[in-house]
């Protein structure tokens, strides 16, 4: 039995709604919460800078800069929101909508604990910096180039 065929118990039947209006519901949620991720990503990566931990994000910008990391995030989420609207009546469609929203909901609970702690960082930076003791620096490699 796969999950394909999972059923919701008799006693939910016809009090949730139908499986494609859950299923369009949750990708429009991993519509919303994607283009939040492209926003804040492109946001840090041309105004303040950031560590990116996707190792597909960072060969992205290392290649072809913001604009293809715009168009590869656009298409791979297009692809994938197509197929699974798509297969919206089918419960392989429900579970990867579910799987998808969660892993966004998560990652946007990174992004706010990210944001949280680098206000304190730069808070904490401007201080120093106010107070004449230093400025903040960074080291480049030497011949890694």
């Amino acid at each position: 039995m796969g999950v394909a065929s999972w059923r919701f118990p008799e006693v939910l039947r016809g009090r949730l709604p139908a499986r494609a209006v859950r299923v369009v519901f949750m990708l429009a949620v991993i519509v919303v919460l994607s283009l939040l991720d492209l926003f804040l990503t492109l946001i840090y990566v041309t105004e303040i800078g950031l560590i990116e931990d996707n190792p597909v994000a960072r060969l992205v910008l290392e290649t072809g800069g913001p604009g293809l990391l715009v168009a590869a995030k656009v298409a791979s989420v297009g692809f994938c929101v197509g197929v699974l609207f798509w297969a919206r009546r089918r419960g392989f469609a429900e579970v990867a909508a579910v799987f998808g929203m969660v892993v966004l909901i998560w990652l946007t609970i990174r992004w706010m604990s990210y944001m949280r702690v680098f206000s304190d960082l730069t808070a904490s930076m401007d201080e120093l910096e106010h107070h004449g003791q230093g400025s903040w620096v960074t080291l480049a490699e030497v011949g890694g180039e």
